[in-house]
Formats: C-alpha cells, sequence, structure tokens
C-alpha cells in the first residue's frame, strides 16, 4: 500500500471513529435510562397489581428488559413507556420518565 493510500485510509478510520463516539454521547436512549424506567415500571407494577391490563404491561416490560439487555435501549424504553401507559401508571411518567433522575 502507498503512503497516500495508508494516510488516506487513517484519515478516513480517525474522521469515522471521531463522528461515531459524537453521535453515541448525544444519544437519550442508554442503560441509564433503561434503569431508570426498570425501576419506575416495577414500581408501577407492583402498585397497580388489580389493573386490568397487569398481564399486557408485565410482558411490556419484559420486552424493554430484553431489549434494553441486548443494548437496543430505545427500543425497550418504547416497552417500558407501553407498559407504564397500559396500567395507567404513565401520567408522572412524563415528569420522571427517561430523561429525569431517580434518587
Amino acid at each position: 500500500m502507498s503512503p497516500t493510500r495508508i494516510m488516506i485510509a487513517s484519515f478516513v478510520a480517525a474522521s469515522t471513529f471521531a463522528f461515531t463516539a459524537t453521535a453515541n454521547a448525544s444519544e437519550t436512549p442508554s442503560l441509564s435510562n433503561c434503569l431508570k424506567m426498570e425501576r419506575q415500571v416495577k414500581d408501577a407494577i407492583d402498585a397497580n397489581q388489580q389493573s386490568a391490563s397487569i398481564t399486557q404491561a408485565k410482558a411490556e416490560a419484559r420486552a424493554g428488559r430484553e431489549f434494553c439487555t441486548t443494548g437496543l435501549y430505545k427500543s425497550g424504553i418504547t416497552h417500558y413507556a407501553s407498559a407504564l401507559k397500559l396500567i395507567g401508571a404513565d401520567k408522572g411518567a412524563a415528569a420522571s420518565g427517561p430523561h429525569s433522575t431517580i434518587d
């Protein structure tokens, strides 16, 4: 490989790495947000055992966990949000959803 090709390949690789690092840093869906949503859903399910949609909410929570554990955070958070909506606990989710912190 000629020195020019090596230099071009190095530049392309460095540019790709820099772009990927910047894109990943700005993404909202993350493992941390999945874990926050998982806790929120667990608490909501525990508090709403009599909900008519509890079985479906638990299925959505399981799907959310599966997606989050495989790194598909956005899909996982979407399933967790669906679980909250099914049991009617999504009203507070806007204030304490994936963008907030849980103490």
